[in-house]
């Protein structure tokens, strides 16, 4: 597919058939990934496939709790029965990918250690930068292999229960996930979006 095509198909898409996702378009994904920029080419990710949907439930299962405890007494709104199909819809998809970080230590970290975490501020965390970069490759090549897929990051108020569920410990830490699957419907690309808008130009 046409590097353009690819970029204005791009949907999140939250609606799969039941047809799985193949260990070749897995493994595609991925290489997609590491492809990606990373501070210093430190490609600090690994790559957590989940196809077995007992396990995508008792995920799902951790994730209804966890919001259940921090918006405990509100779960009769419809904004949080929104926001639970939002942060589960997964259980639905043939594959979930789950993505971890491990700690970003730079030269000039040793400079700061007194307070080792204010360069990672100031340089807007880097780490989770490269992250995004990696995610938005797997998203990309996904509208490549005719795939659907959509990027999460409510599901990590479970954080803690689904690292022990994936077997993660530190120094990884769960920080995205990425919902993948052949769509259930074509949704239309975004209308044009006027690139002039967000255009700030610095003569």
């Amino acid at each position: 597919m046409e590097y353009n095509d690819v970029i204005i198909k791009r949907r999140s898409i939250r609606e799969f058939t039941s047809q799985p996702v193949s260990a070749d378009q897995i493994k595609a994904l991925v290489e997609a990934a590491l492809r990606a920029p990373s501070i210093n080419n430190s490609r600090l990710w690994k790559f957590y496939a989940v196809t077995d949907k007992h396990l995508m439930n008792k995920m799902a299962d951790a994730v209804k709790n966890s919001l259940g405890e921090l918006l405990k007494g509100k779960q009769d709104q419809d904004k949080y029965k929104t926001v639970e199909h939002f942060s589960t819809f997964f259980v639905n998809a043939p594959l979930l990918i789950g993505i971890t970080l491990k700690p970003y230590k730079a030269i000039i970290d040793d400079l700061f250690e007194d307070d080792p975490e204010k360069i990672n501020e100031l340089r807007r965390f880097p780490d989770y930068q490269s992250l995004g970069a990696a995610v938005q490759n797997i998203l990309l090549k996904a509208v490549d292999l005719n795939l659907g897929a959509c990027w999460l990051t409510s599901m990590l108020i479970a954080r803690n229960e689904l690292e022990k569920m994936l077997n993660i410990s530190a120094p990884e830490k769960l920080s995205a996930f990425i919902a993948v699957g052949h769509p259930a419907k074509q949704i239309p690309p975004r209308p044009e979006t006027p690139a002039d808008d967000f255009i700030v130009l610095m003569k």
